[in-house]
């Protein structure tokens, strides 16, 4: 507690709050400015315009009701110490009172100096203690809700990743075998970039669920600009006008497509509800910023290239004290239930692990501006895609197993579509049997990752313990990282589900011709070399 303490005195009584101002000028440890205030109606009316650290609180007041008054002056003054005034004895009242919501009681005629400084230095410091308690449950109780909210939203997204399978899988077959001049091949194209649209919309909220291994390679991220402009326009009020300006040469920023889309969609939602009620404009522009020669906008910024990206509205600004605290975790200005204080908190936390850098302009009525430095990056070599003409084909036996019937129906005809022969099982274990009668019978395996009776990561290992060598494609609705301890095992390669025909295949091919040349380096001799 600091030397000075403000102090609102609620007493109608002058003789008693002369008695106890002058008891508090005694104090040598601290310094209190004392307001007397003879009302409760004063007392709002005083609290409204100033608030003080603590308040000592008489009961006995012509507008009070007794012991309710405590509740009706912390109800009111959420976060002010309150210290009771009693008469008498007054120990039944004290106990009232704190249970009531004060932090500790006084009983006239039994005070001194010391008593009363002690009394509120305790009073004020237990008070910082329970907001600070109360904050630190606040946060544990929003933290256990994303958690769940985060465990639902990745089962949702596994199950709705095992249902995208077979439409997709359809689909490209679909597209296989319609003639490029038949007009309904085209039908068939705007059904597939839907599926398409719907998985990356998966990703993202596996990535929400922090299910998701995010493979961060450098990308353009003007087209999703552009798409997030495109669901903006339907998703914030009409009263707002939302102009990009939007630089498609931007080079390319090594970050994943959907934290693009988390940092958009949150400094948007943020600007909408700056202008809130009266309208505005919302800007979003990107363009190329050279600093390799001059000076960079932060003094923590390398020379180099960056993607410019910012994000601007004429909302209502903000303080610079609030503009200070924005990207503290929990941190909100919006009224209790309507905002997490994580938003910014994730923004900074992209940026700044992309190597990037976060600016804010704002001004008190003038709007504001976030302003982000990416770092541009090299395009990696890319190799032309597979066209719809060309499959990857073959004719070896590919033991299959997925527990989702659909699931398994659709892989089945997209392996048999490419010339292999295809044996299907939907559980674990019986494909584990079968395979055990004849380990020689099959050229690969391509296996779920979560299945009930034994994980797909498991039932791989026993398939290469009985057959050493043996390629394993294992894939999964979740998530990459699961397989990373597995890799170092010899098992082949994960694939996450949806998996589209032309990727499948190529990597079915690419696995059973590296096992091939694999088993041949084993079978030739060792050369000897004499040295003559």
């Amino acid at each position: 507690m600091g030397t000075d303490v403000h102090i609102f005195l609620v007493e109608n009584n002058p003789e008693d709050a002369r008695l106890i101002m002058e008891i508090l000028r005694e104090s040598i440890l601290t310094t209190y400015r004392v307001e007397v205030v003879d009302s409760l109606q004063h007392l709002m009316s005083a609290v409204a315009v100033t608030r003080p650290d603590a308040i000592l609180l008489d009961l006995c007041l012509a507008d009070a009701h007794g012991i309710e008054t405590v509740s009706r002056v912390t109800g009111c003054c959420p976060g002010v110490p309150v210290v009771v005034l009693t008469q008498g004895p007054g120990e039944e009242m004290g106990f009232e009172a704190v249970a009531k919501g004060a932090q500790e009681y006084l009983t006239k005629g039994n005070m001194d100096s010391r008593l009363v400084d002690r009394t509120l230095r305790y009073a004020i410091e237990r008070k910082k203690i329970q907001q600070e308690r109360d904050m630190l449950e606040s946060r544990l109780r929003q933290v256990e809700k994303m958690e769940t909210l985060g465990s639902l939203a990745g089962g949702i997204a596994h199950d709705f990743n095992n249902i995208l399978f077979p439409i997709l899988g359809h689909t490209e077959m679909l597209l296989m075998d319609i003639p490029r001049e038949n007009p309904v091949r085209q039908r068939v194209e705007k059904i597939y970039k839907g599926g398409i649209r719907a998985r990356d919309l998966v990703s993202q909220i596996l990535t929400f669920s922090r299910q998701d291994s995010l493979v961060l390679r450098p990308i353009p991220i003007a087209p999703i600009i552009h798409e997030v402009v495109n669901f903006l326009r339907s998703s914030i009020p009409s009263s707002i006008e939302i102009r990009p300006c939007v630089n498609n040469r931007c080079g390319p920023v090594k970050i994943h497509p959907t934290q693009i889309h988390q940092i958009l969609m949150n400094l948007s939602a943020n600007a909408s509800d700056a202008m809130k009620g009266k309208g505005g404009t919302l800007t979003i522009h990107l363009k190329e910023l050279d600093c390799r020669w001059n000076s960079c906008p932060a003094p923590k910024m390398s020379p180099g290239v960056y993607a410019f990206l910012s994000v601007a509205d004429t909302g209502s600004g903000m303080e610079k004290g609030i503009v200070n605290q924005m990207f503290d975790p929990f941190f909100t200005t919006k009224e209790k239930g309507k905002g997490t204080g994580m938003g910014m908190s994730i923004v900074h936390g992209i940026v700044k692990n992309a190597g990037g850098t976060v600016l804010v302009q704002s001004d008190p009525g003038k709007g504001t501006r976030i302003e982000i430095y990416l770092p541009v990056h090299d395009p990696i070599e890319s190799h032309p895609a597979t066209g719809s003409e060309f499959l990857e084909k073959g004719n070896e036996h590919i033991l299959l197993i997925d527990d989702e019937k659909e699931v398994l129906a659709t892989t089945k005809q997209m392996l048999q579509h490419a010339g292999y022969r295809v044996t299907p099982f939907s559980h674990a274990l019986s494909a584990l049997e079968f395979f055990r009668t004849d380990p020689a019978a099959f050229d690969m395996v391509i296996t779920d990752m979560t299945m009930p009776g034994m994980n797909g990561n498991r039932l791989a290992a026993e398939f290469v313990k009985l057959r050493p060598g043996l390629p394993v494609l294992i894939w999964t609705g979740f998530s990459e990282e699961l397989f990373e301890q597995e890799s170092a095992m010899g098992i082949g390669k994960i694939m996450v589900k949806p998996v589209s025909l032309h990727g499948l295949m190529d990597t079915v091919r690419t696995l059973l011709d590296e096992s091939r040349e694999s088993c041949v380096k084993e079978s030739q001799p060792a050369v000897d070399h004499l040295t003559v």
